[in-house]
């Protein structure tokens, strides 16, 4: 079985309150809070990268100090709006 996810094989964990079964292997459902995702993470990426993607949980990471770098790709919207990631933000 070929594993999909948005960035193909690599692990993806998904951070919630609510338990579901993953439509997919390569997802990890983590009901236990950020910094039990970002141990599995760590121990499944051994010595790369790890990547946050939405603003929600990235605002989460920033202010509970777990974040070493940001690196911003801005997207155009084309259908309505979203979390904004800096709006906000605590000081």
């Amino acid at each position: 079985m070929e594993r999909k996810g948005p960035l193909g094989e690599v692990p993806c964990f998904v951070v919630t309150h609510r338990s579901f079964a993953p439509p997919d292997p390569v997802f990890t459902v983590v009901t236990d809070g950020i910094e039990n995702a970002l141990a599995l993470a760590r121990e499944a990426a051994a010595d790369k990268r790890i990547g946050l993607m939405g603003a929600n949980i990235d605002r989460q990471f920033l202010a509970a100090g777990l974040v070493d770098e940001i690196r911003i790709h801005l997207v155009d919207v084309l259908l309505g709006g979203g979390r904004r990631l800096f709006e906000e933000f605590p000081r």
